[in-house]
């Protein structure tokens, strides 16, 4: 996923017998030809992500983690949400809601600019 030119990227060795960094690396890509990590964030489980204006979705843990981007190359979480057991999977982020899919359905959430 990326906004202007920099890209976020999950790395994930969930039931994975190389490696065992779990984390989401921001990827400064300016120059196309020799792209560079920024930055590295530990992340629990990573799966899908979503970008909605200066803010981040990302699935992990088995709920949603809200970043604020508005620093592109320095997070800053606004807050989580956790699905009662689900494991979400993947994230849409559109205008004021998020649609998650989960393993047990799909979840309309509406979220603020505070994280809740």
């Amino acid at each position: 996923m990326a906004k202007g030119t920099i890209a976020y990227s999950t790395l994930r060795a969930t039931r994975c017998n190389i490696g065992t960094v779990e984390q989401l690396d921001v990827i400064d890509f300016s120059n196309v030809e020799n792209p560079w990590i920024v930055r590295s964030y530990p992340a629990v489980n990573p799966l899908g992500l979503g970008i909605r204006g200066n803010f981040l979705f990302l699935c992990e843990d088995g709920g949603v983690t809200m970043y604020d981007i508005s620093e592109p190359t320095d997070l800053r979480e606004m807050g989580s949400l956790d699905f009662d057991g689900a494991l979400a999977l993947d994230v849409i982020p559109a205008d004021q809601y998020l649609i998650v899919t989960t393993n047990r359905g799909i979840f309309n959430v509406l979220y603020t600019d505070t994280g809740e």
